[in-house]
């Protein structure tokens, strides 16, 4: 007669098919739970289940059960401003990488007169606006310059403002 073992008494012995006998929730035909860091169901790889069908697997999916995120998304870019009458109408093109569908991201868009200076000479022209664009109502005096920066947003966080020169992420007021 042979015996084996089931440390964790799940049905499974580590000696035959269990590979994780310090975990019950661990054997061949387990359910994979997310952010537990353990293979339920012995295929070799941890936290591989995409609850919300969203085409990333626990573990890259900073929001595990919502289908439109998965990350905080990335730097905007392609900024656009035109004058329109008095106006100046910003537009730019999505995040890169994204980090969730469109429906569920939202920006800000900040303006200073000042190129190094997005903290005291700054203010806000778009905040949480889930389109891609603004309107800057204030017509600059002749001669001077505005000048704009973006970040995008969504349910794992807020992307950056983008990096100056020197390669720091910059500083840039918040909006409310």
């Amino acid at each position: 007669m042979t015996s084996y073992v089931d440390a964790d008494r799940d049905g499974y012995a580590a000696c035959l098919e269990d590979c994780d006998d310090l975990h019950a929730s661990a054997h061949p035909g387990g359910v994979e739970v997310c952010d537990d860091a353990i293979d339920n169901d012995c295929n070799g790889t941890a936290d591989d289940v995409d609850p919300d069908g969203d085409g990333f697997f626990c573990a890259n999916d900073c929001r595990p059960n919502d289908a439109g995120v998965w990350a905080t998304p990335g730097e905007t870019g392609g900024l656009s401003v035109s004058r329109v009458g008095m106006d100046a109408v910003g537009s730019w093109s999505e995040p890169s990488p994204q980090g969730g569908l469109e429906a569920f991201t939202y920006y800000d868009a900040v303006v200073s007169t000042a190129p190094g200076d997005f903290l005291g000479s700054a203010s806000c022209v778009a905040t949480d606006t889930s389109t891609r664009s603004f309107t800057d109502p204030i017509e600059p005096p002749a001669g001077s310059v505005r000048f704009y920066l973006l970040h995008a947003e969504n349910a794992c966080g807020g992307g950056t403002f983008g990096h100056a020169s020197s390669g720091m992420e910059r500083s840039v007021r918040s909006c409310p």
